[in-house]
């Protein structure tokens, strides 16, 4: 797709769109590679004859036109001073343009996203990712004796100032209810159904007797991730067992990176995996291994996170058991679809115990990955959720445009974005 730089953005706003509305999606902290952002919502919305610009301070390609304003690396995480800094940027930037909606994706952009509400015509949306006041508890942010304070101060500007944008949206229930007085609109991180449905469960989900048993993690790279909890049980299980545990991501910091590093480089069970230039590659990855795991270390904004989750769901379409943390609401879900186990997150014993448990019933695995995929396939996968986005932007759809454009447009809603 045309990249743009921020000073051509301009011509992107001039005149109506062909169909639909002329969408600004804008962000401080994600790149093209975004699976909600891009691959997901902004995908779906082009595809309903919407016409999507998405600004991001990331280099990379994205399957709609992007304007890139800044020159992080794809991949990379930034640091907040950096993500600040890139709100600024893209608010002075948009604060010049006419689209008829902006939807954004970080509460950094909140203030943003507050002005573009009086200085311009267009719809306002705010995407919701986070409890922000309870990341905010956790996350080494700010000094821990005034953590408390500062994360309810800043989710208390956060409620203040979602008031003036026109739309909520949120990628979680837990999170909507931050926000019960405004109508958020819940819109969860389910992947879509292809990569369920091109899952075989002859092929990819019934045991293989060659080879070690397969562990994978993608995802964050961090403490708080489990990922030395994960290791140190993967260690910890018998020599007699033949496993390998295959870890990638991006780091939390840089600290953590050479603490990772070191844990990864000192065994020999364990490798590191780099990153995926695609979707379509991670989940090929996925079906070639046994076991999904997810050892999140409880925290405030995790405990009831389960519908936020895009790794537990790709797990499931790729037909992978999963292991999961014994915590919040995701216990209860794996429970409830019986497609693999919950564990105490933060004991490697317990971890390990697990983990040879399903080692050991490699028949148990292959009935847990069934019915995972069966779940993404039927019940946890986009094209359920991108209705209830598509609906939010209806309300905000000119009424002559509604009338013209018929099944054409309806169907296009039906359509599998690509990577």
């Amino acid at each position: 797709m045309v990249q743009e730089t921020a000073e051509s953005a301009d011509r992107r706003t001039d005149g109506p769109a062909a169909d639909g509305l002329r969408v600004c999606v804008f962000t401080s902290a994600h790149d093209a590679t975004d699976s909600r952002v891009v691959g997901r919502e902004a995908v779906s919305l082009e595809e309903a004859g919407h016409d999507v610009t998405y600004y991001t301070p990331f280099e990379g390609d994205s399957p709609v036109e992007t304007v890139t304003y800044g020159d992080a690396e794809e991949g990379s995480m930034i640091s907040i001073g950096e993500r600040l800094r890139a709100a600024a940027e893209v608010g002075r930037i948009l604060v010049d343009t006419d689209y008829d909606v902006y939807h954004f994706h970080d509460v950094e952009c909140l203030p943003v996203g507050a002005v573009l509400s009086v200085a311009t015509d267009g719809t306002v949306v705010y995407d919701v990712h986070e409890n922000v006041e309870d990341t905010l508890r956790h996350k080494p942010i700010f000094p821990e004796p005034i953590r408390p304070v500062a994360a309810k101060a800043a989710g208390l500007v956060e409620l203040g100032l979602s008031r003036v944008v026109d739309e909520i949206i949120t990628a979680s229930p837990d999170i909507a209810e931050r926000f019960a007085g405004q109508d958020p609109t819940v819109v969860t991180n389910y992947p879509q159904r292809r990569w369920a449905e091109g899952t075989d469960p002859r092929e990819d989900v019934e045991p293989d007797d060659d080879g070690p048993t397969r562990l994978v993690y993608r995802g964050l790279l961090s403490e708080n991730r489990g990922i030395h909890t994960l290791i140190e049980a993967v260690e910890r299980i018998p020599d007699s067992y033949d496993v390998e545990l295959s870890i990638g991501g991006k780091y939390g910091s840089d600290d953590e990176r050479e603490a990772i590093e070191r844990h990864v480089e000192a065994s020999d069970r364990v490798e590191f995996v780099e990153w995926f230039p695609s979707l379509a590659g991670m989940i090929d990855h996925f079906r070639a291994a046994d076991v999904g795991t997810m050892c999140f270390h409880p925290a405030p904004n995790k405990t009831d996170a389960v519908h936020r989750s895009n790794k537990l769901f790709q797990y499931m379409s790729a037909g992978l058991p999963v292991l999961v943390s014994d915590i919040g609401n995701w216990g209860t879900l794996v429970d409830d679809l019986d497609c693999g186990v919950a564990v105490e997150p933060e004991d490697p014993d317990a971890v390990a115990e697990a983990l040879v448990s399903l080692i050991d019933d490699p028949d148990r695995r292959a009935e847990l990955g069934r019915n995972g995929h069966r779940a993404a396939l039927e019940e946890f996968n986009w094209e359920r959720q991108q209705e209830k986005l598509l609906d939010v932007y209806e309300r905000h759809t000119p009424a002559a445009y509604r009338r013209n454009a018929g099944q054409d447009s309806a169907d296009s809603r039906h359509l599998e974005p690509t990577d």
